[in-house]
C-alpha cells in the first residue's frame, strides 16, 4: 500500500515477518487481559497491513469477542 504518512515503513516488505495462527495470537493477547480491563481498553487492528488480512483479522476479533475481550 506505501501510505504516503505510515510509521511503520520497515514492514512494508510483504515477503517478511512470520505467520501466527489466531490460536497463538489469542495466547498473547490473553496475557494483557488485565491491563485492558483495568484501562477499560479492547483489542485494536490498524494501519494497511489489517486491511491487508481482514479475514485474519475478523477470526481474531470473533476470538477476542468469546473470550470477552473488545476489538476496538
Amino acid at each position: 500500500m506505501r501510505c504516503k504518512y505510515c510509521h511503520n515503513r520497515d514492514t512494508w516488505d510483504l515477503h517478511g515477518g512470520k505467520e501466527i495462527s489466531v490460536e497463538d495470537l489469542m495466547k498473547e493477547v490473553v496475557s494483557y487481559r488485565h491491563f485492558m480491563n483495568a484501562s477499560g481498553g479492547g483489542v485494536t487492528a490498524s494501519g494497511g497491513e489489517a486491511v491487508l488480512q481482514a479475514e485474519f483479522v475478523r477470526d481474531w476479533f470473533r476470538a477476542c469477542k468469546k473470550r470477552g475481550l473488545t476489538p476496538v
